[in-house]
């Protein structure tokens, strides 16, 4: 699972606002005095009920500001490590996930957004949550345009302390094509560790990230880095020496690209004698 995660400072949540009721008094304007012929003046009885069903319409018809259901703390916390990520996007539904906060009381917060260049995720206004969770790690987003681009800001209040902003972009399309695989991989030694490069991958709907990944001796591949632009294609190695030194000498690593629904590439492996 590809994951992204980032910070900012929120706003205070909007006042509840109401308009005013009119009010329900009746009119005293129909003549008391004594007479031969009808009045045509409304009577006072009916001139109320009539005002009170008018007033009653106005009341109905007033709207409420909709509000979070929760106020936000005043209190920033220092809480830095939680994060959000995407657990899948398609065309009909998108689930994020988080990770857990500690809390006596804790509720997590949802604000969507359709992404766009002007859009400042740091600074943008979190008014009203797009859904508010509490006791769970994960929210599934059926309401979605096939084809857009969401971004979907995490807000945390913990106690009494609300966490800084996180939020991770999502493209609400289907796509299981991978990224092609990359070409031209070279290693070499330099005065800081091991530089490698290698040509552009390339995707069908989006793409994603290159991930570096170090095999050490009979180890697992470890991920040691990488880079979320399409056109950075070069990384370097300044942890291969020391204390991270790979056993026998020679480190061996591979390159994948992800695309933005996390579909990889067939990694690219090459091996260099750093002994």
């Amino acid at each position: 699972m590809m994951l992204a995660a980032c910070s900012g400072s929120d706003d205070a949540a909007p006042e509840l606002t109401t308009s005013a009721v009119p009010s329900t008094e009746a009119s005293t304007d129909a003549s008391t005095e004594p007479t031969t012929e009808p009045s045509t003046e409304p009577s006072t009885e009916a001139t109320t009920e009539a005002e009170t069903d008018d007033a009653d319409a106005d009341e109905a018809e007033v709207e409420i500001d909709a509000v979070p259901v929760r106020p936000v703390p005043s209190q920033v916390s220092t809480e830095s490590s939680h994060w959000i990520g995407v657990v899948s996007m398609s065309a009909a539904e998108v689930e994020v996930t988080w990770s857990e906060v500690e809390g006596d009381d804790v509720v997590y917060q949802l604000f969507r957004f359709e992404t766009e260049p002007a859009l400042d995720k740091e600074a943008v206004d979190l008014e009203v949550p797009y859904a508010e969770v509490i006791g769970e790690l994960a929210f599934v987003d059926a309401a979605i345009e096939p084809g857009a681009f969401y971004t979907y800001v995490l807000r945390v209040i913990a106690d009494d302390e609300v966490l800084e902003r996180r939020w991770t972009d999502v493209l609400a399309v289907d796509d299981t094509t991978p990224p092609t695989q990359i070409t031209n991989l070279q290693a070499s030694i330099t005065g800081e560790g091991v530089l490698l490069e290698w040509d552009p991958s390339s995707d069908d709907v989006e793409f994603g990230s290159y991930g570096v990944f170090r095999t050490d001796g009979e180890g697992e591949p470890q991920y040691i880095g990488g880079g979320g632009d399409l056109g950075q294609t070069s990384f370097l190695d300044d942890t291969v020496y020391g204390d991270g030194a790979p056993q026998g000498g020679v480190a061996s690593y591979e390159i994948v690209a992800f695309d933005f629904h996390n579909n990889r590439s067939t990694p690219t492996v090459i091996e260099i004698s750093v002994g």
